[in-house]
């Protein structure tokens, strides 16, 4: 877990440093004075800010879901096994439960193991919101 936690800050520090060169580009384009580097220089400054918003998105996502695997192996709960049974079973204490960040958790898992990305990921984006709120009460 600390190497990919390593790879994603270098990544996220290389797209920092390519982003503030297109903001660099931009810049220079704006001060050209032409109309169309004006333009071409705005556009290419709305790319950097949209950049920094995708890669702060995915960095507070990741950490999140690594405070949640943590607390998860605190507890030391089972880890989802990749059978159509085990999947149907955490769907089901998801709606029995819906409140309860562990099920939101452990579906998010089942989805993982079964390489559906996309729902594993809203699964636990919820068990993140349920965590938090949970602390909070």
């Amino acid at each position: 877990m600390k190497s990919a936690k390593g790879a994603a800050l270098v990544l996220s520090g290389a797209i920092i440093v390519y982003l503030l060169l297109l903001g660099q580009i931009g810049w220079g384009l704006i001060a050209s004075g032409s109309a169309i580097g004006i333009a071409l220089g705005i556009a290419i400054l709305v790319f950097p800010l949209f950049g920094v918003w995708i890669v702060w998105r995915e960095l507070t996502f990741g950490f999140r879901a690594q405070r949640l695997q943590e607390q998860w192996q605190i507890e030391e709960l089972p880890v989802p096994e990749a059978n159509e049974a085990e999947f149907q079973y955490c769907r089901t204490q998801v709606e029995v439960e819906p409140n309860d960040w562990h099920n939101w958790f452990r579906l998010g898992l089942a989805y993982a193991v079964a390489g559906d990305k996309s729902r594993a990921r809203s699964a636990i984006k919820q068990a993140d919101y349920l965590f938090h709120r949970g602390e909070a009460a």
